[in-house]
């Protein structure tokens, strides 16, 4: 079958994504000679974070915290990607969420006709700071160090703390100095379920989500079946997910079903919901772990590429039942995580290579051994009540 050759007029028309750069540049010059001035009391607060991942966005909950701590009457806006949404329909602080997608422009007018923004604050890359600056928000706060393109827009610079510390706390500095408030999961009202989200009837379960977002990060078949062997002799029915398009991960785990598996196949608050009646979640360096936070289920983190400090439950999430498995210093970890920055963040060291990429048959995830995370699972499990969890005594490891 012939492929028709594209039209010179299809070529010379702009993709999506550049007519929105286009409309923000134009926005930008429009504002341009605006007065910038700091508001003591902010009425409405623009939040926006350019990493687009789950994990990333529920991250972000300290920070939404902390300013609605700090400005009790302000009306908070989180733009986030529209697949989040759905998370955030109880809205939680009294947030209101709003879609941005930079592919459609729609979402750069009705983030600019929600406005004036009094303040607008930027975890992570700058970048969204030029967002920030076409919708007319009156001043823009952001960190230090960075790309000097995204600094630009910037009004005023947090400072990096002199020691690390995980980036829920980090993004909370952006309000102001750290508090002590503590997350209860009463503060998040529960997201509606999709009209297919169907949980299982079991009283007792545990979530071991196989998926991740990367290949490199995923765990192997046979030892995500060892471990689903072992906590369902403690006790628990065996819950496997996966994220869309990732079913084959679990047929691989669990070909002639024996647990329950969800392939994909439950919406965004349908997982919300799963975790929130799990006992348990054993899961990759992925969003659902982040998500396992703002639910309060004890979870195990089985980190590979990345450094587990980083997603620590932090003061916000100190009260939660977490654990983190890794294997420290790997060699292969040597990527530089974040440039220009100051300090121990500009050292920061990570691996970001995909599966082919990998020279070392994955060993980051790959030497995670079975004994590793069944002690991790009885250690938040000690963490808990005797009936929220499991019997620890039933928990030995693998030999």
């Amino acid at each position: 079958m012939m492929v028709p050759m594209p039209t010179l007029p299809s070529l010379l028309r702009p993709s999506p994504r550049t007519t929105t750069r286009l409309l923000l540049a134009w926005l930008v010059a429009r504002n341009l000679l605006l007065p910038r001035h700091a508001v003591e009391s902010p009425r409405r607060i623009l939040v926006s974070l350019y990493y687009k991942g789950l994990g990333d966005t529920l991250l972000l909950t300290p920070l939404i915290a902390a300013l609605r701590q700090r400005y009790p009457e302000a009306e908070l806006v989180l733009a986030l990607p529209r697949d989040h949404l759905p998370l955030y329909t109880g809205r939680p602080y009294g947030l209101e969420p709003m879609p941005f997608d930079i592919r459609d422009r729609e979402t750069v007018h009705q983030i600019r006709r929600s406005g004036p923004y009094d303040l607008a604050v930027i975890p992570g890359e700058n970048r969204q700071a030029w967002l920030a600056r076409a919708v007319g928000a009156r001043w823009i706060r952001g960190f230090e160090g960075g790309n000097w393109r995204y600094r630009l827009p910037v009004d005023e610079f947090i400072p990096y703390p002199a020691q690390l510390e995980p980036f829920s706390d980090l993004w909370a500095r952006l309000a102001g100095p750290l508090a002590d408030e503590r997350y209860s999961v009463d503060d998040w009202p529960p997201p509606k379920k999709g009209d297919a989200d169907e949980l299982p009837a079991k009283a007792r379960y545990a979530v071991l989500h196989a998926g991740a977002s990367s290949t490199a990060r995923l765990w192997g078949a046979r030892q995500w079946r060892i471990l689903a062997e072992i906590v369902e002799s403690s006790g628990l029915c065996v819950v496997l997910t996966a994220g869309p398009e990732q079913g084959y991960i679990l047929r691989e785990i669990d070909p002639t079903q024996r647990w329950v598996q969800y392939p994909g196949t439950l919406s965004a608050a349908g997982m919300w919901h799963l975790l929130r009646g799990a006992r348990l979640c054993v899961v990759p360096d992925t969003g659902i772990a982040h998500m396992a936070k703002i639910t309060q289920t004890p979870t195990v983190v089985l980190f590979g590429q990345c450094d587990p400090r980083l997603y620590d439950p932090g003061r916000f999430w100190a009260n939660m039942s977490y654990r983190a498995v890794t294997i420290g210093d790997l060699f292969c970890r040597d990527q530089q995580w974040f440039a220009h920055r100051p300090g121990v963040w500009g050292e920061l060291r990570r691996c970001m290579r995909t599966l082919e990429e990998c020279q070392h048959n994955k060993r980051c995830m790959e030497d995670l051994g079975i004994d590793s995370v069944v002690t991790a699972i009885s250690d938040v499990s000690k963490n808990q009540s005797h009936d929220t969890v499991l019997c620890c005594d039933a928990l030995t490891p693998h030999n």
